[in-house]
């Protein structure tokens, strides 16, 4: 994760500043280290010495839940089922001009996601450029596919497992950070985005 990321982390424990240990460091705490199933890559730890684990390329600020577990397993079998063309390798370009309703609103098939974020939000695209994002409930990134490919830097959080789909489809981004963690414990500072929106999540809470 870049440098300047951590400049907007944050413990979600005691709202301390975070760094980054390598898995197996001396500096870690003595005290036990959390993990979620399987080998840490890496830790994010604070003063505190409240510490996270990063697995599979992804910081994990939450337990790993059973309710998390078989959410994730419908965003991973589907993990690309909702992204617009233009976020897909595996699609042709869609047809110009040709619509379809999707969920009420009248989209240009293929682009779904993307007008369906600019009619929700009330946003124009170029409003997106050069802005730190958060999207609050992530999925499998098709909402975070959209702004960042307008050109915000954008923070992808879900509770969820959905985030190794998010990961999978928009990994390779520079402008992308994927995060495990809930939404009413985020590992931020204060003011650290200009633009937050969640979209199709209250039908997911637990």
């Amino acid at each position: 994760m870049d440098d300047h990321v951590f400049d907007l982390l944050r413990c979600p424990e005691c709202g301390a500043v975070l760094i980054q240990r390598a898995a197996g460091s001396s500096e870690l705490p003595k005290k036990e280290i959390p993990a979620i199933g399987e080998r840490a890559e890496a830790f994010i730890c604070c003063a505190a010495e409240h510490c996270f684990p990063v697995v599979r390329g992804i910081p994990r600020f939450v337990p790993h839940q059973a309710y998390a577990e078989s959410f994730g397993i419908e965003w991973n079998l589907f993990a690309k089922t909702q992204m617009d063309h233009a976020d897909r390798e595996d699609c042709a370009p869609a047809a110009q001009n040709q619509t379809v309703n999707y969920a009420g609103l009248i989209a240009t098939k293929g682009r779904e996601s993307e007008e369906t974020f600019l009619q929700k939000t009330g946003l124009a695209s170029h409003e997106l450029r050069g802005k730190t994002v958060l999207d609050a409930g992530c999925g499998s990134g098709r909402y975070a596919a959209v702004t960042s490919r307008m050109g915000a830097q954008v923070f992808a959080v879900d509770l969820s497992m959905a985030v190794e789909a998010c990961r999978q489809n928009l990994g390779h981004r520079s402008n992308v950070y994927v995060l495990q963690a809930d939404l009413h414990h985020l590992p931020f500072a204060p003011d650290s985005f200009d633009i937050i929106f969640s979209i199709g999540v209250l039908h997911h809470t637990p």
